[in-house]
């Protein structure tokens, strides 16, 4: 099943009318249920993941975002990966302590089924 393109909206207020049944649903494009989304965060010194708002009306899983850093950190941070995925937020992880100059990121989100 394919859902695109469409108003989702009663009355000006978003339904959240969207209801996928398998895998293989696409849900893309649609105003009123927010399916993409992106933002910056900041992975301070002495941290090694920040929490961020991804604010999508489905919650994602892996594979759905992706963060790069915007910035050569004091420190190398090694390894990165997103977990802790709930209906809300998600971790930025990294390796290791970015050091003084923190890790400026940007991260991305875009949920198709």
């Amino acid at each position: 099943n394919t859902v695109t393109d469409n108003l989702l909206v009663a009355g000006g207020f978003a339904t959240g009318g969207v209801r996928t049944e398998g895998a293989d649903d696409i849900v893309t494009g649609n105003q009123g249920f927010t399916t993409e989304s992106s933002g910056t965060a900041t992975i301070s010194s002495g941290a090694m993941r920040v929490t961020v708002s991804h604010g999508l009306d489905m919650t994602p899983s892996t594979g759905d975002c992706t963060f790069v850093g915007a910035e050569n950190p004091t420190n190398n941070v090694g390894s990165t990966w997103i977990n802790g995925y709930t209906s809300t937020q998600m971790n930025l992880n990294v390796e290791n302590d970015p050091g003084v100059s923190n890790f400026d990121v940007g991260w991305t989100c875009s949920i198709y089924n």
